[in-house]
């Protein structure tokens, strides 16, 4: 849950928001202790966001590596982002409650000297509504959780004459505690730009228990949603991913179709190397590429009843080590002829 409260006039505003991360889990709401910044500068536009914070943390990246930084290209960033994740991890959107299961942006610039704002929410297909406030007016703007609430009581301060960047910071510590809390994230925009203030604790007393573990059941996770490098973990067959780019990445797959164990595969463009312990018990390391198999000490050690070698080619063995090795065998076919009885003293 989330807490954004900005005050307005045609001039400028202030931004307040709050950087608790909560999470409901089998009808229990929890607190993550990690916290995570909802409002953030990019470029010329501070952008509030409350939902899911993988969403978000992906639109904040793609606005920021967008070229021509507008408000249209921001609403289909958002968006795409947010059908991106539905389409990756369908089990686990719709098992969070619609209020959370995607993102609401709050966005502010200026444009001709004038401060003006964007809201943009599911509900409406993220139609961009565009506030301006009047001339020698500062109106408040209240958005998340416990909206209704928060905008009347930092409209009570502002009325009785607190200052906007006080009664900001008054209204997000008295409504923290549970759904929302942390820190809070002030920034001021007006015509000389974008300021962002230290954090300020909300000197809140948690009430809700933080969240230290659980299990997920039938579910995907995985980082950097849209991009690379990441991390997946998956219930399903492939079972575990980390990958560089499409076709760079090592993965676990659980082969269930085999008697063997799931099979490890490393991947880098068309070269392939599997790993993993075969039906009969023993270890098989193949590739569709060359394999260099090195010791730093120098010495290379193979330990078996028997060590076959399958190819006609074998190269790069030093000269020493293949005549010793033959003048081990001579001396071996020696003796073996001598216990036969095919060589006499008088041969010797």
């Amino acid at each position: 849950m989330s807490i954004c409260v900005c005050i307005q006039n045609e001039h400028g505003l202030i931004l307040g928001a709050d950087t608790a991360v909560t999470d409901e889990i089998n009808g229990v709401l929890y607190r993550r202790r990690e916290p995570f910044v909802k409002v953030r500068k990019v470029g010329d536009f501070v952008i509030f966001g409350s939902g899911m914070a993988g969403i978000m943390t992906e639109v904040y990246t793609r606005f920021s590596q967008c070229e021509a930084k507008t408000i249209e290209a921001l609403r289909e960033i958002v968006i795409q982002c947010c059908d991106d994740f539905k389409q990756a991890y369908p089990q686990l959107y719709e098992s969070k409650p619609e209020i959370t299961r995607d993102v609401a942006v709050f966005a502010s610039t200026m444009e001709g000297g004038k401060a003006v704002s964007y809201v943009m929410t599911p509900q409406d297909n993220f139609k961009l509504n565009k506030l301006i406030t009047p001339p020698g007016r500062s109106i408040p703007h209240v958005g998340g959780y416990y909206a209704d609430e928060a905008s009347h009581y930092v409209g009570h301060l502002l009325s009785n004459g607190m200052h906007a960047d006080k009664a900001i910071v008054q209204t997000i510590r008295h409504f923290s505690g549970a759904h929302v809390g942390g820190d809070i994230i002030l920034v001021k925009l007006d015509e000389n730009g974008i300021q962002v203030a230290p954090p300020i604790p909300t000197l809140e007393t948690v009430s809700i228990p933080y969240y230290g573990g659980g299990y997920l059941y039938g579910s995907t996770f995985r980082t950097n949603v849209g991009g690379y490098p990441y991390c997946e973990i998956s219930s399903t067959d492939n079972i575990f991913k980390a990958a560089k780019s499409a076709n760079s990445y090592y993965e676990i797959v659980a082969n269930p179709g085999s008697y063997a164990s799931p099979v490890v595969y490393h991947t880098d463009g068309t070269a392939m190397a599997l790993t993993g312990m075969m039906g009969g018990g023993y270890f098989s390391l193949v590739s569709g590429g060359d394999y260099d198999i090195g010791a730093n000490d120098g010495t290379l050690r193979l330990s078996a009843d028997a060590i076959v070698f399958n190819s006609s080619n074998i190269s790069g063995i030093p000269q020493s080590a293949v005549t010793g090795l033959a003048a081990k065998l001579n001396t071996l076919t020696m003796m073996y002829e001598i216990l036969d009885g095919r060589l006499t003293a008088g041969g010797l």
